[in-house]
């Protein structure tokens, strides 16, 4: 009767398309809010090849990420490449003319190529972008659970890929400054 059952129950999910897979849950931290402030964040890094700031901070299991380039396209923060873009979970995002942000999750295919994460593991973000550049907040989760996303750990370093473009607000389009640097979360 319990093989019944349990063959039962599983049909039905199946049926109904109930997911295995649990979402990750969307917050509300009020240092994401499209204004870079050194001061809201426990680490912060001048990245002086690409005239860039990034700040960042781990806070419940979830990674609170910063970036402001003087670009006025997109920017983009990929963790722990395999090899160059490779294997890396990437955030690519842009803020629009009329100042939302237009943000997607994806992953490195291989050492020049990425595509879009099937899940987005966003859960927070914003942006800003004026004379000065462009800035872009945003929360992950250190382990979404997701194959495509890099499982990051505290106390451990890791390797980042920044990368940014001048104007464009396409992702397609190929980056006008990038480099990379090892932070430690």
């Amino acid at each position: 009767m319990r093989r019944i059952f349990g063959i039962l129950l599983i049909t039905v999910f199946l049926l109904t398309g109930f997911s295995f897979l649990i979402s990750a849950q969307e917050v509300n931290y009020e240092e994401v809010d499209g204004v870079f402030n050194p001061n809201e964040y426990e680490n912060t890094m001048y990245v002086e090849a690409l005239e860039m700031e990034i700040g960042w901070l781990v806070k419940d299991n979830n990674l609170v990420f910063a970036v402001k380039t003087v670009g006025m396209g997109w920017a983009a923060v990929g963790f722990d490449p395999s090899t160059m873009m490779r294997d890396a979970n990437i955030i690519i995002g842009d803020v629009t003319e009329e100042g939302s942000v237009n943000i997607e999750d994806h992953f490195g295919v291989s050492n020049t190529g990425h595509r879009a994460d099937e899940v987005r593991n966003i859960l927070q973000a914003a942006g800003s972008e004026n004379e000065e550049g462009t800035v872009i907040e945003f929360v992950i989760p250190l382990d979404s659970g997701d194959d495509m996303d890099r499982k990051l750990e505290t106390d451990q370093e890791y390797k980042v890929i920044l990368a940014y473009h001048m104007s464009s607000s396409s992702f397609k389009i190929r980056h006008s400054n990038r480099t990379s640097v090892n932070i430690q979360l």
